[in-house]
């Protein structure tokens, strides 16, 4: 028979329960938003500075933190650059992810895909910067460990593309490839309208322009050669 005694003692082991709960929720969600404070400031200061050049100091003083901090989240200054492309990549890839719900269509999965890519690109400038520069950064056993983090995205591409070719909607081919080329097409298109300072165009222009490449090539839409070009291929 339950006393009011053992009522109270109950109560009282629930409250500590829920308490202990609700503090280490509480504990996991200060741990993330330090780790993405920390982040942001990494991202910054590799983009602005370079892997080398950057030192723990630099990305603990724009964070606001000691650098003692930066060692209770990452190991070194390696695991801390390579947690800032998983931090980056899969906050595009769940982008990207999320825009395709709902869409079976291989060739609109395709267009949204690169769309959000090219807005996220865009406006992630210095993320962009060290996806773009890694090769000049870092030791040979670095870039194997980047190279490993920073291919994760073009296996989406790649679903996207073997989707439409078992639908029969594209032709035959490579699609890992084919991901590889689409992805660095996207980098470098980026990258070249950051320099030409005139290029002003939308993402939705972007896109388009991407898309026309990607679904079209070079070749005419109708599949022939003018004159000009049938004489220019014969010489």
């Amino acid at each position: 028979m339950l006393t009011d005694q053992s009522f109270k003692k109950y109560f009282r082991r629930r409250n500590r329960r829920s308490f202990a709960v609700a503090e280490g929720s509480k504990k996991k969600q200060l741990i993330a938003k330090r780790k993405n404070q920390i982040i942001r400031a990494a991202i910054r200061e590799f983009s602005n500075r370079g892997f080398h050049e950057t030192e723990m100091d630099n990305i603990a003083r724009t964070a606001g933190v000691s650098k003692g901090t930066l060692y209770n989240y990452f190991e070194n200054k390696s695991d801390l650059f390579l947690s800032t492309i998983d931090w980056g990549l899969s906050r595009l890839i769940g982008k990207v992810y999320k825009s395709l719900e709902g869409i079976n269509d291989p060739v609109l999965k395709l267009e949204k895909a690169l769309e959000v890519y090219l807005d996220y690109l865009r406006k992630n400038k210095s993320l962009f910067k060290i996806l773009y520069r890694y090769k000049d950064m870092f030791r040979e056993d670095m870039k194997t460990k980047f190279g490993k983090r920073h291919s994760a995205h073009f296996y989406l591409l790649e679903d996207i593309l073997n989707d439409g070719i078992e639908k029969g909607i594209f032709r035959r081919f490579n699609a890992k490839s084919a991901s590889l080329s689409i992805a660095g097409g996207i980098m470098h298109s980026l990258m070249q309208g950051e320099l030409e300072l005139k290029n002003k165009k939308s993402v939705a222009e972007q896109t388009k322009q991407f898309k026309e490449l990607v679904f079209y090539g070079i070749m005419k839409r109708d599949g022939t050669e003018t004159n000009k070009q049938k004489k220019g291929r014969k010489n």
